[in-house]
C-alpha cells in the first residue's frame, strides 16, 4: 500500500470502522456521528452535499427510484404477514426489540420518534459510514459491509429462527437504503424510504 492510500485509509476508512462498530452498542451513539460530520466540514472545507447532504435534484431522485424507494415497506409488510404462517411470535420479537426506543402509547410521539430515530441512523450508516467506506473498497462492498453492522446493531435475542428472520430482513433493507445513497449521493432519500418503511412497520402494530 503507498503513502496515498494509506493516507485515505487513515483518514476515511479507520474513523467508518471506528464508529461502524460503536453503533452496535446503544442507539445514542448514532448521533455522534453528526457533529463528527460537522467538525469535518469545518476542517475540509467541504460543502454539506459533498458529505451526502445533497438536496438539489431530490424531487428527480425520488421520481427515478420511487418503486426503490418504497420496497423496504412492501417487503416489511409482506415479511409481517407471512411470519403469521412460518413463525406467529416474530411480531412480538419485533415489538419487544424496538420498545426502548419507541412509545406505542401515542401516536403522534411515535411518528416523531421514528422520523428522527431513521434519520440518524441514516446519517451514521450511510452519509458516514457507507460513504467514507465507498472511498476505499468498491461500493457494493461498502454496503454489504454497511448492512451486516446495520443488521447487528438491530440484534435480539430470542428463537434463532425468529432471529435469523429479523435479521435477514433488515440486512436486505439496508442494502436498498445503500442502494438509493449510492445512486443519489443524497441521505435524504434513503432515509425517506427509511422512514416510510418503519412509520408503516409501526403503524401496523395498531391495526394488527
Amino acid at each position: 500500500m503507498n503513502t496515498e492510500k494509506k493516507s485515505l485509509a487513515v483518514k476515511e476508512l479507520l474513523p467508518a470502522t471506528i464508529w461502524g462498530l460503536l453503533s452496535l452498542i446503544p442507539i445514542g451513539l448514532y448521533i455522534l456521528t453528526i457533529p463528527h460530520l460537522v467538525i469535518e466540514k469545518i476542517v475540509r472545507k467541504q460543502r454539506f452535499s459533498e458529505l451526502g447532504f445533497r438536496v438539489k435534484g431530490f424531487g428527480e431522485a425520488i421520481r427515478k427510484n420511487w418503486r426503490l424507494i418504497i420496497l423496504p415497506a412492501a417487503l416489511g409488510l409482506s415479511e409481517l404477514f407471512l411470519s403469521q404462517l412460518i413463525s406467529p411470535e416474530y411480531f412480538n420479537h419485533v415489538i419487544e426489540r424496538v420498545r426502548p426506543t419507541l412509545n406505542f402509547d401515542q401516536v403522534p410521539v411515535l411518528i416523531i420518534q421514528v422520523v428522527i430515530l431513521s434519520l440518524a441512523e441514516e446519517i451514521s450508516f450511510r452519509a458516514f459510514t457507507q460513504r467514507k467506506i465507498s472511498l476505499c473498497i468498491k461500493p457494493v462492498r461498502a454496503i454489504i459491509i454497511v448492512s451486516l453492522l446495520f443488521a447487528m446493531a438491530h440484534f435480539a435475542t430470542g428463537s434463532p429462527i425468529v432471529v435469523a428472520y429479523d435479521l435477514i430482513g433488515i440486512f436486505i433493507d439496508s442494502v436498498i437504503y445503500g442502494l438509493l445513497f449510492q445512486k443519489t449521493k443524497s441521505v435524504y432519500v434513503s432515509w425517506l424510504s427509511h422512514m416510510i418503511a418503519n412509520l408503516t412497520g409501526a403503524l401496523m402494530v395498531f391495526v394488527i
